[in-house]
């Protein structure tokens, strides 16, 4: 919203504003809201179209004016310490990376209100894994015949951490020929279909599943978008919108030179469930 009025203002003064459009911005802007780039959502968003809204655009200039505020005032706060503090050591760094300078006076140490905070993550976990100590432990299986099925069987009580009484539990289960079945337990598990996934969700499993780096997962989604495939995936919203067009999703996925074109296809003729209604839409 805030990019929006960014337009208007330098596209306004060169418009012709002889007519004036009944309902719209000024006379002569109207706001489409679309989130991705299928047919099916740009002719939705043409057919509803609404005023910009200015109290967006005033809280987003709000909060780069706060961030701008609080950098600068943190960036002078950490250079003025570390100076004082640590400016033999800085200066060393810096000349033992092959920086000019020589002084310590010359270090600047810049603060950023959300990358600061995240640096902080990233600094604790490469700090966890360090400072970690791996402790073994032994784990116990059997694999037995039953009923011309093999079934495998793992101890109740989980893992062994001495080596000893894994031995000795091993010994005691090899000197006996059978076993007896003492009890037999069912449940059924329910897995929640997906919530749609937001910028950090989306990045954590292309990681996790695909072994992808944020960077090339970003570049990815960004394409998919372009194409048709994806709503924009900088967002924190995990909610599908009201008028999201699954079946033309779907359709888009299906498409014979895709790897997973027999999945959509197949979904396309058993029927689509609707998908879930909980999440956030923070637009």
């Amino acid at each position: 919203e805030n990019i929006c009025f960014e337009v208007m203002g330098e596209a306004l003064p060169q418009m012709n504003r002889n007519i004036d459009w009944p309902g719209s911005y000024q006379g002569c802007v109207f706001r489409a809201h679309f989130s991705s780039l299928a047919p099916g959502d740009l002719q939705q968003a043409m057919h509803n179209l609404v005023h910009p809204d200015i109290n967006q655009s005033h809280s987003v200039d709000c909060r780069q004016e706060i961030d701008l505020r609080l950098g600068c005032a943190f960036s002078r706060l950490l250079t003025q310490y570390f100076r004082k503090h640590f400016g033999a050591q800085l200066t060393e760094a810096i000349l033992g990376a092959g920086g000019g300078g020589g002084r310590g006076r010359a270090v600047q140490v810049t603060y950023g209100p959300c990358q600061f905070p995240t640096l902080w993550f990233c600094v604790k976990r490469h700090c966890d894994i360090e400072a970690f100590v791996p402790t073994p432990y032994w784990t116990l299986s059997a694999d037995i015949d039953f009923g011309g099925q093999t079934l495998t069987c793992g101890r109740s009580g989980g893992e062994f951490w001495a080596q000893e009484e894994a031995d000795a539990k091993v010994a005691g289960i090899r000197s006996v020929g059978n076993a007896t079945l003492q009890s037999v337990r069912t449940w059924r598990s329910r897995l929640d279909r997906p919530l749609p996934l937001n910028t950090v969700a989306m990045l954590r499993m292309a990681s996790e599943e695909l072994r992808i780096g944020p960077g090339q997962a970003m570049h990815l989604a960004e394409q998919l978008y372009l194409e048709g495939a994806l709503s924009y995936p900088r967002t924190e919203t995990d909610k599908y919108p009201e008028a999201f067009d699954l079946q033309g999703t779907v359709r888009t996925l299906s498409n014979a030179s895709a790897p997973f074109a027999g999945a959509a296809g197949n979904l396309l003729r058993t029927g689509l469930t609707p998908p879930r209604g909980d999440g956030v839409d923070v637009g």
